[in-house]
């Protein structure tokens, strides 16, 4: 039967342990430099300044084109919808990239409206100063409001 030597039971041991700790430290010293080096660089790239967002357009109380008595305030992500000014629901308004996926999309097109009973989805056609339009997605209806405040 042939000796092999251990690591375990030579005298170098501690040494040994001693010169793996100092290149770890080495090491992580480096790439802790390169990743700073990095930080920096992406800090001073520089960005567009992102556009008004579809949800700061929505702002403010809505009249329904079709029926003066419905009404809707956004203010924020809260949706509300009122009829003769009386609240008829209160959701939640989020931006998504589509009805079917429904991932957060603050520049989609289209966007849920969720209270505790349903969430439904439509399709932002027209927002602008004094007009709104947007598609209830599965009937096809389009809703036209004109701004009040």
């Amino acid at each position: 039967m042939r000796y092999s030597p251990s690591i375990n039971a030579s005298p170098c041991r501690p040494a040994f342990l001693a010169f793996l700790l100092v290149l770890a430290v080495a090491t992580c010293s480096a790439g802790r430099a390169e990743m700073d080096k990095a930080g920096a660089a992406s800090d001073t790239v520089k960005t567009d300044v992102p556009s008004v967002s579809e949800v700061d357009k929505l702002q403010g109380r809505w009249r329904s084109r079709s029926d003066t008595s419905a009404s809707i305030a956004i203010k924020g992500n809260t949706f509300l919808s009122l009829y003769n000014e009386t609240i008829v629901s209160n959701g939640v308004l989020t931006f998504v990239n589509n009805c079917e996926e429904r991932f957060h999309d603050p520049q989609g097109e289209f966007f849920i409206v969720s209270d505790a009973a349903d969430t439904l989805c439509y399709h932002l056609t027209v927002v602008g100063d004094t007009l709104l339009e947007y598609v209830y997605i599965p009937r096809g209806t389009t809703l036209s409001y004109e701004r009040i405040e």
